[in-house]
């Protein structure tokens, strides 16, 4: 779910990319298509998925490279924004801690 103050400073054309990139994604996670952070970027840009779960830029990368500093909620938003049951952003999270580089 988007942030309504966010959403009013978008135009509607760069939404509807948005919602189509995000339903993409979707199809892609629900195959198990997507293992890695870079596969959603190459996609999605990291600023666009940050402000969808309601964190800075800076946290996001933070959390990213850190997998482990992923609340349940921060899952549960990222679920929310790919349409996705909590189950599968789960266990893409999940999967961070075996890419991330050590």
């Amino acid at each position: 779910m988007d942030n309504p103050k966010i959403i009013a400073s978008r135009s509607p054309k760069n939404e509807e990319k948005r919602r189509r990139k995000r339903e993409l994604l979707k199809t892609q996670f629900e195959s198990r298509q997507i293992t890695n952070f870079e596969q959603v970027f190459d996609v999605y840009s990291k600023s666009a998925l940050a402000e969808g779960i309601y964190i800075s830029f800076y946290t996001f990368t933070n959390k990213k490279e850190d997998p482990g500093q992923f609340t349940l909620h921060d899952i549960s938003r990222l679920a929310n924004l790919f349409n996705l049951e909590f189950s599968i952003a789960l266990d893409f999270i999940l999967t961070q801690f075996k890419t991330v580089k050590k």
